[in-house]
C-alpha cells in the first residue's frame, strides 16, 4: 500500500490519511471505553434509626423499663438510646446533603444513588447521574414490609431490600460500563454487619429479663433468642456482593462497612468476593459521622477516583481489606459478647 501511495502522491496522501485516521478514531474509542468502564458510581445507603409509630412506642416501653430500676449500667444504655434516636439521623441528613449539593460538580464520577431507611419507606430516592446539574428524585419499589415492624421500620437491615438495591443500580447504570463504590452506614453487632439499633420488642421480652440482661446478670447460655440480633450476618452479605457480580456483572471498587464491631467478624482476603477489590471497615467504634465527603469528593480529581480519594488520609481507626489480607491481621483487640452489645 505505501509503495502505492508514492507513485500517486495526491492518492497516497488520502490513503494514509485515511488509515490512520480510523486507527486513531480507534484507539480513540477504545480509550473512551476504558475511561467509561473505569468510572465509579456511587451508591449511599443508610441504615438510619428513624423510628415508626409503632417503634417509636417500642422505644418508650423499652427505655421506661430501663429507666424504672436506675443503675450506672442502665443509666448509660438508656442515654445511649436517646442519643441514638437524635443524633443517627442528622448525621445521614448532613451526609446526604454534602453529596447531594456537591455531587453536581463532580466530572470523574459517573453517578451516585442515595438511599435511607426513610426514603425506602417512603418509595423514593436520590440519583445523580454524569452531567447533569442537580441530583433529582426518582420513585423507587422496594418490598421493606415485614410481619416483625422492627425490620419494617429498618429495610436496611433486610437482605431481600439490599438485594432489590442492588438490582435497581444495576438497572440504572451499566455494570459494563462502571464501578461501585457502595457506602453502608449502620449498626453493627458481633453477629450481624447490619442490624437495627434496638432489636427487641417489648411483647417478646419483660421487665425483669430486660434488665437482668442490661445488668449482665445471665450468663451467655441463659441469654434469651431474641439477642441474637435481627439483620444481616456476614456470610449473607458477602453472598449478596457475589450475587450482584454473578448475576448483574457488578464490580466493587470499594465497599464502606461504617458500622460497630465490624472488627469482630475478622475478615481476610479470601472473604472477598472475586468482583470486590477492597472492604474498608472501622477498627474501634464507630461515630456517627467518621468520613466527611465533601472533603472526599474534592480531592477526587487528584486522587483519581472517588475511592482513591476516600481511602487518602485515613486515620488508624480504620481497616482496609484486600485479597492479599492474610487472617489475624485485622482481628480486634477487645472481645465480645452479646451481653455487651445488645444495649450499645
Amino acid at each position: 500500500m505505501f509503495k502505492y501511495c508514492c507513485l500517486n502522491p495526491i492518492r497516497g496522501t488520502i490513503l494514509i490519511s485515511g488509515f490512520w485516521g480510523l486507527f486513531f478514531h480507534a484507539c480513540l474509542a477504545l480509550n473512551t471505553s476504558v475511561e467509561a468502564a473505569e468510572r465509579e458510581v456511587v451508591i449511599y445507603l443508610a441504615n438510619e434509626t428513624v423510628p415508626t409509630a409503632e417503634e417509636r412506642q417500642n422505644y418508650e416501653t423499652i427505655i421506661g423499663w430501663l429507666s424504672s430500676d436506675p443503675s450506672p449500667k442502665t443509666e448509660h444504655i438508656v442515654s445511649s438510646l436517646d442519643h441514638d434516636l437524635k443524633r443517627f439521623q442528622v448525621a445521614v441528613d448532613f451526609e446526604a446533603g454534602d453529596l447531594e449539593l456537591n455531587l453536581p460538580r463532580q466530572e470523574a464520577l459517573a453517578g451516585a444513588i442515595l438511599l435511607t431507611n426513610q426514603s425506602i419507606r417512603s418509595q423514593k430516592c436520590l440519583i445523580w447521574e454524569a452531567e447533569e446539574k442537580m441530583v433529582r428524585e426518582t420513585p423507587v419499589s422496594f418490598n421493606g414490609s415485614h410481619e416483625n415492624f422492627i425490620l419494617a421500620a429498618n429495610p436496611v437491615t433486610q437482605s431481600d431490600v439490599l438485594k432489590s438495591v442492588l438490582i435497581f443500580v444495576a438497572s440504572k447504570f451499566d455494570p459494563q460500563q462502571h464501578r461501585f463504590v457502595l457506602l453502608i452506614k449502620s449498626h453493627g453487632s458481633g453477629t450481624k454487619l447490619i442490624t437495627p439499633r434496638l432489636a427487641v420488642r417489648a411483647e417478646e421480652t419483660s421487665r425483669n429479663e430486660i434488665l437482668k440482661i442490661a445488668n449482665s446478670e445471665l450468663s451467655e447460655n441463659e441469654l434469651p433468642l431474641w439477642t441474637d440480633r435481627l439483620g444481616i450476618t456476614k456470610s449473607a452479605f458477602l453472598e449478596i456482593l457475589t450475587e450482584a457480580g454473578t448475576q448483574q456483572g457488578m464490580n466493587f471498587s470499594l465497599v464502606f462497612l461504617e458500622a460497630c464491631n465490624t472488627m469482630q467478624h475478622e475478615f481476610t482476603g479470601d472473604d472477598l468476593p472475586p468482583n470486590v477489590q477492597q472492604l474498608l471497615l472501622i477498627r474501634d467504634r464507630a461515630n456517627y459521622v467518621n468520613i466527611l465527603y465533601a472533603d472526599v469528593l474534592q480531592r477526587q480529581k487528584e486522587a483519581g477516583s472517588f475511592s482513591q480519594a476516600l481511602l487518602t488520609d485515613l486515620p488508624d481507626k480504620f481497616t482496609l481489606i484486600d485479597h492479599d489480607t492474610q487472617p489475624g491481621e485485622t482481628t480486634a483487640w477487645w472481645s465480645w459478647s452479646k451481653s455487651n452489645t445488645l444495649f450499645r
